[in-house]
């Protein structure tokens, strides 16, 4: 999943610290290309912090890109 993507859906770098509880620091040094942990750690975050409907549902837009669902036959 592309960091500056997910940075566009919090709004900024510091508030996706702020969701992560984390130091704006650590959000600028996660590489481009998040790892599928990092990712874990943002869905969480989001859902524990209760992230307004929007948002919520534009990660969840871009999670579909990266990680399909399966088709039901």
């Amino acid at each position: 999943m592309n960091k500056q993507k997910v940075i566009e859906i919090f709004e900024s770098e510091a508030k996706l610290a702020e969701v992560l509880g984390v130091d704006i620091t650590q959000v600028i040094s996660l590489p481009e290309q998040l790892q599928t942990k990092h990712v874990d750690e943002i869905i969480g975050a989001a859902v524990r912090n209760r992230i307004e409907e929007h948002k919520m549902d534009k990660l969840i837009d871009l999670l579909r890109t990266y990680y399909p669902l399966p088709t039901r036959n």
